[in-house]
């Protein structure tokens, strides 16, 4: 077991007589006081149990787990035999009067419990007038002067010599007369997923230099999506995109404004340097982004734009002041969104990078986004229809859990799905320290909770995670001709691919299946001939295991949406991929994590697919050898004997509640194993090996590479561990 890390003595001393107990905090003082000095005793009203209490909490908390033994609880994850059941499955409001009560139970000098109520650095009080307020109605009455929507891209000669004074390098390049279209994009294709920016209000005239050359560089990360195919030639506006990021960050650290408290510009620039490090770019950049990433979060937790009230109070307001408050709200907004949007990359890149997370759900009590038609719109609040009041975003959460409907945008659809990914890894690593909660049976109970309220999000909250409506903002037509096809509603793939790797991260770590398929190293880490030993033994484990197979199935429910249409469509197609010009984050990077774990479930188990390299430990081509059967075939006949088998379908253009869902996922589970030649793989591992080998981004190159790894060793290679990967 791995040892807890000791936390330092308090300033708070018990002076009860012979009591030596320290505390950090002085409220955890106070609750263990009333152990040496109660003012009430409460006695257990049940039956045979003599158990009293100092607080009525601590009560009425015991008083719950009789009811829960009392009741036993069906669990569908870990129980696939009975899949019909899954819509009795544990109560989710175990799990949330742990995370959101505000009376944690005395826990000593160890506070170990989330605490989800205070010391936070983001104040339920920063969101100080909710669009359900007066205040907000009355100030946002008088149409904005915005600026005319040409110069949200326009770029004037001046405005470029103060782009080549930061950046040199960019003047000679080829793509530099491209500056404008590179803004279009970046309103086409990031701004659509992610709006974290104003548009209504932006003007480049206006607008920070740092910031301005942030959009350009993420706008030319998606120049090869562009469907007119305007950038095809041999030079990749990436390579422009890589002239801007590679000193983009020491001249936002050398900027004059780049301190506490820090200017939303500075934020918003940090984000976008950060996505492009991490998804578009080399391996020098994409390591980067992980060290500096904390540095974005320290800004925002000293920022005191996240505090505090931009408009002191209604006397000020003055109508002939109507734009300055516009702008007030506008930045108020901003800096919420930035923040949010910190949270997401947190938690997601958490998740299929693997590394430990930064924020958590309990440090986030900001509002959701506000309604997405005010904050695209050209109009006053009182002319747009049917708009949305935004709620706490903890109360949003709250009410996954709870598989309530919770009534946000399509930002705030996607802060949602953080949260509970936030909450995943703080449950995790509870476990891990062996002090999860006090009452054995949401040990038990957590993962199903989670589980349930995933595909709860994905079924019932987006209408499934392949809908363009619910995934993109896609009512602005201006910019429709440069929108690629993976940011259409005609694209019936996966749009939110981390809602297919929280469902596998919460049954297995992003570790073991990593090294397993043979990675010579994870985070500058050297994987050593014990560690393949030991991650074998574990995924041997797990791919017998009832949560192995149910992961299985979420990544073979990704690969085909990624690969062919769905199983209810018009046409059976099977979908061309190409990499760089998709234009969903994080989509490629699940790609290859998915199917390095579908392969270690099915080689653990049968094997190799054939054997003309066996006894090779060599780095030998095989790309002369014989698949089976190619990728196309290999899905498509495991996705009808999946159907057959259950006489269900799951990849469905029509809608599936999430009950229904679910349980057609623990189906699919249960008959996993009586699918046939499900190692046969070569043909799906040089079909997606090639899609990675021929993308800019360099992370995917080596994930070419250990992709071919795992191809080798399906021919019968008994070399394990991929020495050409990096």
């Amino acid at each position: 077991k791995r040892k807890r890390k000791k936390r330092p003595p308090g300033n708070y001393r018990c002076d009860f007589n012979g009591c030596e107990k320290v505390f950090s905090r002085a409220e955890h003082l106070a609750r263990h006081k009333l152990n040496h000095n109660p003012t009430v005793i409460y006695n257990c009203p049940w039956e045979n149990c003599l158990k009293s209490f100092v607080r009525k909490d601590l009560l009425e908390r015991h008083v719950k787990r009789h009811e829960i033994r009392s009741h036993p609880i069906h669990n569908p994850t870990t129980n696939p035999q009975d899949p019909e059941n899954s819509n009795n499955a544990a109560s989710p409001s175990n799990l949330i009067s742990w995370l959101f009560d505000e009376n944690q139970a005395d826990m000593g000098h160890l506070d170990t419990g989330p605490n989800f109520s205070g010391g936070n650095f983001f104040n339920p009080n920063d969101d100080p007038f909710g669009l359900s307020s007066n205040l907000l109605d009355d100030i946002l009455q008088i149409p904005p002067n915005f600026p005319n929507p040409a110069q949200q891209t326009l770029i004037t000669p001046e405005i470029r010599q103060i782009l080549i004074n930061l950046v040199p390098a960019i003047a000679n390049h080829e793509y530099f007369n491209h500056l404008e279209t590179f803004l279009d994009l970046y309103w086409t294709c990031f701004h659509v997923q992610y709006p974290i920016l104003h548009k209504p209000s932006f003007n480049t005239f206006t607008c920070h230099p740092i910031l301005l050359l942030s959009m350009i560089m993420t706008g030319a990360s998606y120049a090869k999506c562009e469907p007119n195919n305007f950038f095809k030639n041999d030079k990749n506006p990436r390579e422009f995109a890589d002239l801007i990021a590679d000193p983009l960050r020491l001249i936002i650290f050398s900027c004059e404004e780049f301190h506490p408290p820090s200017q939303v510009y500075i934020i918003q620039s940090l984000l976008l340097l950060e996505c492009y490090e991490r998804f578009a770019t080399n391996r020098k950049l994409h390591e980067r982004a992980f060290l500096h990433h904390g540095t974005t979060i320290q800004l925002l937790r000293r920022s005191p734009g996240l505090g505090g009230n931009p408009l002191k109070n209604k006397t000020e307001y003055n109508r002939r002041h109507n734009a300055t408050i516009w702008e007030k709200w506008i930045e108020f907004e901003s800096v919420k969104r930035a923040a949010l949007f910190a949270f997401y990359i947190d938690s997601t890149h958490s998740m299929v990078f693997g590394y430990q997370l930064m924020l958590f759900s309990n440090h986030i009590q900001l509002n959701l986004p506000c309604d997405d038609d005010l904050w695209e719109s050209y109009l006053t609040p009182k002319e747009i229809p049917n708009r949305n009041d935004s709620m706490p975003f903890l109360v949003g959460l709250k009410k996954i859990l709870n598989r309530e409907h919770v009534n946000t945008g399509i930002f705030g659809k996607k802060i949602l799905l953080a949260g509970l990914l936030s909450i995943m890894f703080q449950m995790q690593q509870r476990d891990l320290q062996g002090s999860i909660l006090e009452f054995e049976q949401l040990r038990d109970t957590w993962k199903d909770t989670l589980s349930l309220a995933f595909d709860y999000w994905n079924c019932d909250i987006m209408k499934s995670c392949c809908n363009s409506e619910s995934s993109y903002l896609l009512k602005n037509e201006s910019l429709k001709t440069l929108r690629p096809f993976s940011l259409s509603q005609s694209d019936t793939r996966c749009k939110l691919p981390v809602y297919h790797m929280a469902q596998i991260t919460l049954r297995i770590q992003h570790y073991d299946y990593y090294i397993f398929a043979g990675a010579p190293w994870r985070m500058n880490v050297q994987a050593e001939a014990s560690d393949y030993e030991l991650v074998g033994k574990k995924v041997r484990e797990w791919a017998n295991s009832p949560n192995g197979r149910v992961s299985v199935v979420y990544a073979y429910l990704f690969l085909f949406e990624m690969f062919l249409t769905p199983q209810d469509s018009v046409d059976q197609l099977n979908l061309p991929y190409d990499s760089d010009s998709d234009a969903v984050l994080n989509r490629l990077n699940v790609l290859a994590l998915v199917t390095l774990l579908t392969w270690s479930y099915n080689f653990v188990l049968k094997g190799p697919e054939s054997t003309p390299l066996s006894g090779s430990t060599e780095l030998v081509s095989t790309k002369n050898l014989y698949s089976i059967e190619d990728g196309y075939n290999y899905l498509r006949r495991v996705r009808n004997d999946l159907s057959r088998l259950t006489g269900r379908m799951l990849h469905t253009l029509k809608p599936i509640d999430s009950v229904t869902f679910h349980n057609t996922v623990l189906q699919y589970a249960f008959h996993l194993e009586s699918v046939e030649n499900k190692h046969f793989m070569t043909g799906l591992l040089g079909m997606i090996s090639t899609r990675f080998e021929e993308c800019y981004w360099e992370v995917g190159n080596e994930f070419s590479r250990l992709i071919e790894n795992c191809r080798r060793r399906s021919f019968g290679s008994d070399k394990v561990r991929c020495d050409d990967m990096y």
